[in-house]
């Protein structure tokens, strides 16, 4: 059984400042724009196949269930096991007994909860969502070198595509995306107006762009409107 424990990372608790600012964007009382950056990885053109065994470890229900203080960089316990009940995956690399990179993956549905959606995906499709890298263990390359094993083990299990969402102002992100392979294929703009939402999708090489308006959940079209090859659900 693996020991998630990380130092410092004692419960918090948010202060009604925090709280109000959320409920109201939960209950549609606010207005806002935010922007995400779509990219992909075909794990078909993927170099070469992956020589030894795994170094990240995946990380199970008991794991989580045995670790009281658990917190991965988003998740703390009881949101974790949450998700891993749901079927999300979780990844885990382990540096001198501790864990200090966390990867987790969606599959079959996925929510992206930055752009108010939540849509099914097709079943050899990957999401990659929520890494982190605890901090005095970044630009060591970890999440490079775990990213591109994590690519190769989906690839492994016959999935053909990964995909992933990165703010427009996270440079390092960006540039980490670029060097494992993936390519921008769409950069979503998410306008909401009380309860109502537009979505705008623009393709980065050509120009083009596709809206859409909802009162509820998003159009599920909205993530694959400049896939560029065929989605079989």
């Amino acid at each position: 059984m693996l020991s998630l424990t990380r130092e410092n990372n004692g419960k918090q608790r948010l202060g009604v400042s925090e709280l109000l600012p959320r409920a109201a964007q939960r209950l549609g009382f606010q207005s806002f724009t935010r922007t995400l950056v779509f990219v992909k990885l075909d794990l078909g053109v993927l170099p070469g196949r992956f020589q030894g065994p795994w170094t990240f470890e995946p990380v199970s229900i008991q794991d989580v269930e045995a670790d009281e203080f658990y917190f991965d960089g988003w998740f703390r316990q009881e949101a974790a096991l949450k998700r891993l009940r749901a079927g999300k995956r979780l990844f885990v690399f382990m540096h001198n007994g501790r864990a200090v990179y966390y990867h987790w993956a969606e599959l079959n549905e996925v929510e992206i909860r930055w752009l108010d959606m939540r849509f099914a995906i097709p079943p050899d499709v990957v999401y990659r969502t929520f890494v982190y890298t605890v901090p005095e263990f970044r630009q060591l390359g970890f999440a490079r070198r775990i990213g591109h094993e994590v690519s190769h083990f989906w690839k492994s299990h016959g999935f053909k595509h990964i995909f992933a969402v990165i703010d427009p102002q996270n440079h390092s992100s960006l540039l980490l995306f670029r060097q494992l392979g993936f390519k921008a294929y769409q950069v979503v703009q998410y306008r909401r107006f009380w309860f109502l939402k537009q979505y705008e999708a623009q393709n980065p090489d050509s120009g083009e762009y596709k809206k859409w308006f909802a009162v509820f959940r998003g159009p599920e079209s909205v993530w694959r409107a400049f896939w560029g090859v065929r989605i079989v659900s």
